[in-house]
């Protein structure tokens, strides 16, 4: 007899229910359009559908972590199928990290419904760029969403699945999330979360949040499986392989992972891709260049620079929708004031209090090159990129050590900044700000950096990249 995985996991969490007659139907279901579940499929679903007694989902946030190839996905074509032909949802989201994922995915769902008339007279497939979606003659839609930086908000889905879930950042979550809330407090109760990953590798914040609350504590309506090995499992004990793998046997062979993964893979990617085993979580300081924890250490909420000891910078988002004059100034005590001087949503508004300001200090208005500001300013000095990379490594350093430099008031919308930005390499080890690749307006930082980094230069003695504007 062959031999297969695992079909229950190592580490569970399973809610509070009163039924799992919902499970039952979906597996029932999934046998209409061809689709046969094995065990533990079977059993992932019997509990992410599970109910209370009044008819809501036991578990509104589920998570399911196993390794790759062994049939996760035929779980959630299951779960969507029922939700649109068997539950009528109005509204559900799949949404993949890659859209070669989001793609194939769809035209799986399209097969399953081709393969049954009754489906096919009750809803069309949409392939349209952007708008690929199931939509049904009475409206109901299953959308197929490709996950970025400008992940779309609105709506109010029914239910809402991440596939590919380590990808998940916490800027796509709080684009999607929230819609759900609409949802809390119907007849049906609130809708449902589905995170489907592999294991967590280091920048998977998001989905090491969810395992670390499901395997360190016992939140409430939460389903949780892992299909995993203890960290310090042999990597060549074939057992670990069967207890990691519920497909294996099935839909994986053990030849075929000792021909061509085991002692191919490297160590680290063998233990994430088949054996289960989380990376460590970046820290904080991994994650941001200037950690949020070090920001509002440097609060000084009477912080006041020399007037006649700063430097002041304006900058845009790339979207040219807002921007902001920021700050850079010496104290007597020689430590450096930091601040948002004004914002403006408007250019022509935003370039007279810029003007305004810098006539009142007698000072030059440091702009970045691409920012396309300085021929509208009565004095600007325009700063390249290779001393706008100067300036970022500059500040960064500053608000490091045993005796960092900058003082600031704690301004809600630069903490904003600084949580969002990311940094992107410049020449030979040097780094900028990465306007294009952050989510949301850093202006704040980028002109606060210029500033930072133009404090205490002589404008008539300046290196060749800065140009001079008046």
């Amino acid at each position: 007899m062959t031999r297969v995985g695992d079909q229950r996991p190592r580490l569970s969490l399973l809610p509070e229910c009163d039924s799992i007659e919902a499970g039952d139907e979906v597996i029932e279901f999934a046998r209409r359009f061809g689709l046969e579940l094995d065990d533990w499929q079977q059993w992932v679903v019997r509990h992410m559908c599970a109910e209370r007694s009044d008819g809501s989902w036991a578990a509104t946030k589920s998570t399911l972590l196993v390794p790759r190839q062994c049939g996760k996905s035929a779980i959630l074509e299951a779960i969507e199928m029922a939700s649109l032909f068997l539950w009528e949802d109005t509204h559900v989201i799949y949404s993949a990290h890659l859209g070669k994922t989001a793609t194939d995915h769809m035209r799986r769902i399209n097969r399953h419904m081709l393969s049954t008339p009754d489906f096919r007279r009750r809803a069309r497939m949409l392939t349209g760029k952007g708008d690929e979606r199931v939509e049904t003659h009475d409206g109901r839609v299953l959308e197929f969403i490709t996950r970025g930086k400008k992940t779309a908000r609105g709506g109010s889905p029914n239910r809402v699945i991440f596939d590919e879930a380590m990808f998940l950042t916490d800027d796509q979550i709080q684009a999607m999330v929230p819609a759900l809330a609409a949802q809390s407090m119907n007849d049906d109760g609130a809708a449902q979360m589905i995170y489907a990953s592999s294991a967590p590798i280091a920048e998977s914040q998001v989905l090491h949040r969810l395992r670390d609350a499901a395997t360190k504590g016992s939140p409430s309506r939460t389903f949780f499986a892992e299909w995993s090995v203890p960290p310090d499992t042999d990597p060549a004990d074939r057992d670990g392989w069967y207890q990691a793998n519920p497909g294996l046997g099935v839909r994986i062979s053990a030849e075929w992972i000792e021909d061509n993964e085991f002692g191919t893979l490297s160590d680290e990617a063998f233990a994430i891709e088949r054996l289960g085993i989380p990376q460590e979580p970046l820290s904080e300081s991994q994650i941001r260049p200037i950690p949020l924890t070090t920001w509002d250490s440097l609060i000084d909420a009477t912080s006041t620079p020399d007037p006649k000891r700063c430097a002041i910078a304006l900058d845009t988002n790339p979207e040219r929708t807002w921007f902001t004059l920021s700050m850079a100034g010496e104290r007597s005590d020689g430590l450096i004031h930091c601040e948002i001087t004004k914002s403006h949503p408007g250019k022509a508004s935003a370039i007279a209090m810029a003007d305004d300001i810098a006539a009142k200090l007698d000072l030059p208005v440091v702009v970045s090159e691409t920012s396309g500001l300085a021929d509208d300013l009565v004095n600007a000095v325009t700063m390249k990129s290779g001393e706008q990379a100067l300036a970022t490594s500059k500040l960064i350093d500053a608000t490091r050590g045993e005796a960092p430099l900058v003082r600031h008031r704690g301004e809600p919308a630069m903490r904003r900044s600084i949580e969002m930005a990311q940094t992107k390499p410049y020449g030979d080890g040097g780094v900028v700000w990465s306007r294009r690749t952050t989510s949301g307006d850093i202006s704040p930082l980028t002109a606060l950096t210029m500033a930072f980094g133009f404090l205490g230069s002589d404008v008539d003695q300046m290196p060749d990249p800065f140009v001079v504007f008046s």
